[in-house]
C-alpha cells in the first residue's frame, strides 16, 4: 500500500488519479460542520461515467482535517475527481461557511485486474423485444431530466421524450422526480411551462380523472412526483417542498385508474416520513382498501428514492432502513393476502433494474436527462419506460410488463457475414447515447436491461422454436430474449435494430426512431 499525491490536470478540469485506489483523502480546513456521510467527491470512472461517493464529516476548526472516501469494489478504473460538496440536509444547522483545499491523497495498492462481472439475469417484467402485451392499459415513466431556469439546456430532452411518449398514446404519464435539477419559484415555474408546452396535463390532487378515462385531444394526464432536487434551494442547499406545494400542489396522493390504484409518494428529503408524515398512514389506507375493493385489481407505488439501491455504494436510496423493511412488509402482504400484483417504482439512482422482494418487482427507472450514474452494461443509460397493465391477470401471472426505451444516436451491429446451416451465434451490437440532444459518446450494449426492437426479411423468424421456423421455411430464427441467431437453411437474411432518437423537437420529422441493418449468408 502506498500513499500516493495527486495534481490536476488542466487540459480536462479534472484531478487524475493513478493506480486502483483503496480509498481517497482530501485535507480541508472547514468553518462550518458536515455530517458524517454527508462529504461528497464526483468521480468519472474509466469508462467515462460519472459517479460520487460520500465521506467522514467534518468539525468546525481552523486546523487541517482529512475526509476519507472509500470506493466501491466494482469501481472501473482510471477514475479522475470533478468535484467536492458538503452537505448539511438539517435547514436549522444551514449556514455559509468557508472550505480551504489543501490536496487529495490515494491509498493505491498494488495493480491488479477486476474479474469480470457476470451479465445480469434478465427479469420477464422488462420485455426483451419492447413488444407489451396488450393489457388494459397503458402508461409512460419520464424522470431526472434535470433542468433549472439558469441552464434549461436539458428541458429539450423533456420536451422531446414527451412527444414520443405521446405518439404511444398512453392513459397517463408519472413524472418520477428531478425533473429540475433545484427547486427555485423560477424552475418549478419553467417546469410547468416546459411540461405544458409538451403536452403535459398537470393533475392537481383532487382533480384526478375519472377512474375510467382515456384521455381524448392533444393533451395527456401527468403527475408529477416530487424528487430530491425538487427541493433543493439556492446552490443547491436542501430546502422543503415550499416551492413544489405551491407550484404543483400536495406532493403525495392516490388514485384509481381502470383497476389500478396509484400511490405516489415524496421521498424528497430521503425518507418518507422526513419528507411528509402523513404519506405513511395514506399508504398503509390506500393498501387496505385497495385490498377490500373488488374494482381494484393491483396498486403501483411510486417513490423518487428506490427501497435499494443497484450500485455497491447503496447511496442512491431511500436512507431509513427500517421504513424499507415496513414498505416491504406492506407490499408483501397485500400481494400475499389479495393474489392482487403489487409493484413499486423509483429512480433517483439512474440505472435500470429490476429486483424483487418476495415477488414483488423494485424497479429503478433509467435517467432521462443527466448522466447516469451506473456503467453501460449494467443499466447506467437514458431513456424512459412504456408499461402495460394487465388488470385481468393475478399477482403470479405477467400483470406488469415494461418496454425500456433508451435513446440513441447511432446504432453499431457487430454481426457475422457467415453462418453455417445448424451453427448459432449470440448476436452483439450497441448503441451510441447523446448527450442531453447533443452529441455523445456513451456506449450502451445492446442487451438486458435495454428492450431491444428486432425486426428483419421474411425469411427471418423473430421468436418460436425453431422446429416452428423450419416448418414455415425460414432461413434463421433469432431468440430476442437471449439474442441468438440459428441458421436453418441456405440463404441470406437481414437482421435490423430500431432505437429511439433523441433530438432536439422540432416536429415529428424530429421523433424518427435509428435503424442499422446487416446481412448474415448461411451455407450449408
Amino acid at each position: 500500500m502506498r500513499n500516493v499525491g495527486i495534481s490536476a490536470n488542466g487540459a480536462t478540469n479534472r484531478i487524475q488519479v493513478p493506480g486502483q485506489p483503496l480509498r481517497l483523502r482530501l485535507r480541508i480546513k472547514s468553518s462550518i460542520n458536515v455530517p458524517s456521510g454527508l462529504d461528497y467527491v464526483g468521480l468519472y470512472d474509466g469508462n467515462g461515467k460519472a459517479l460520487g461517493l460520500y465521506g467522514t464529516g467534518l468539525k468546525a476548526s481552523p486546523d487541517y482535517q482529512n475526509v476519507t472516501w472509500t470506493l466501491p469494489a466494482n469501481t472501473v478504473y482510471p477514475v479522475s475527481i470533478s468535484s467536492y460538496q458538503g452537505i448539511n440536509t438539517a435547514v436549522a444547522q444551514q449556514k455559509a461557511g468557508t472550505f480551504v483545499l489543501d490536496r487529495f491523497e490515494a491509498d493505491v495498492p498494488t495493480s491488479i485486474d477486476l474479474p469480470k462481472q457476470p451479465d445480469l439475469v434478465a427479469d420477464p417484467l422488462v420485455s426483451a423485444d419492447g413488444t407489451l402485451n396488450t393489457g388494459t392499459f397503458k402508461f409512460a415513466t419520464l424522470s431526472d431530466v434535470q433542468f433549472t431556469a439558469d441552464n434549461p439546456a436539458l428541458s429539450q430532452v423533456a420536451t422531446a421524450a414527451l412527444a414520443r411518449i405521446r405518439k404511444t398514446h398512453p392513459d397517463l404519464v408519472v413524472l418520477n422526480g428531478d425533473i429540475t435539477d433545484r427547486g427555485l419559484p423560477q424552475d418549478l415555474s419553467l417546469a410547468r411551462k416546459v411540461l405544458t408546452d409538451a403536452g403535459c396535463d398537470l393533475i392537481p390532487v383532487g382533480k384526478e380523472p375519472a377512474p375510467n378515462s382515456t384521455p381524448k385531444g392533444d393533451t395527456v394526464p401527468c403527475y408529477y412526483v416530487p424528487g430530491n432536487h425538487e427541493s433543493y434551494g439556492l446552490n443547491n442547499t436542501q430546502s422543503d417542498l415550499t416551492n413544489f406545494t405551491n407550484e404543483f400542489g400536495q406532493p403525495y396522493r392516490t388514485f384509481d385508474h381502470k383497476g389500478t390504484r396509484f400511490i405516489l409518494l415524496a421521498s424528497s428529503l430521503g425518507t418518507l416520513r422526513t419528507s411528509a408524515w402523513d404519506q405513511l398512514p395514506m399508504l398503509k389506507q390506500a393498501l387496505d382498501g385497495a385490498a377490500k375493493d373488488r374494482s381494484i385489481h393491483n396498486v403501483m407505488v411510486f417513490a423518487h428514492h428506490p427501497v435499494d439501491d443497484p450500485e455497491e455504494t447503496k447511496s442512491s436510496q431511500l436512507g431509513d432502513r427500517d421504513e424499507v423493511a415496513l414498505i416491504e412488509k406492506l407490499l408483501t402482504n397485500f400481494r400475499d393476502s389479495t393474489d392482487k400484483g403489487a409493484a413499486m417504482v423509483g429512480s433517483h439512482a439512474q440505472v435500470a433494474n429490476v429486483h424483487r422482494v418476495e415477488g414483488v418487482p423494485y424497479t429503478v427507472l433509467p435517467s432521462s436527462g443527466k448522466d447516469p450514474y451506473g456503467t453501460p452494461d449494467r443499466g447506467g443509460f437514458t431513456g424512459w419506460v412504456d408499461w402495460s397493465v394487465d388488470a385481468r391477470r393475478t399477482a403470479d401471472q405477467q400483470w406488469l410488463e415494461a418496454d425500456v426505451r433508451a435513446f440513441a444516436q447511432s446504432v453499431n451491429l457487430d454481426f457475422p457475414k457467415t453462418l453455417s446451416a445448424g451453427k448459432s451465434v449470440v448476436l452483439i451490437g450497441s448503441i451510441v447515447q447523446p448527450e442531453g440532444v447533443g452529441s455523445g459518446t456513451r456506449v450502451v450494449p445492446l442487451r438486458y436491461p435495454m428492450s431491444v426492437r428486432w425486426s428483419g426479411s421474411p425469411n427471418l423468424a423473430i421468436g418460436g422454436t425453431a422446429d416452428q421456423a423450419r416448418r414455415t421455411g425460414k432461413v434463421a430464427v433469432l431468440d430476442p430474449v437471449t439474442r441468438t441467431l440459428t441458421a436453418l437453411r441456405p440463404g441470406t437474411v437481414t437482421i435490423s435494430v430500431t432505437n429511439d432518437s433523441m433530438r432536439a423537437y422540432t416536429g415529428d420529422a424530429s421523433l424518427a426512431p435509428i435503424t442499422a441493418s446487416a446481412t448474415v449468408a448461411v451455407g450449408r
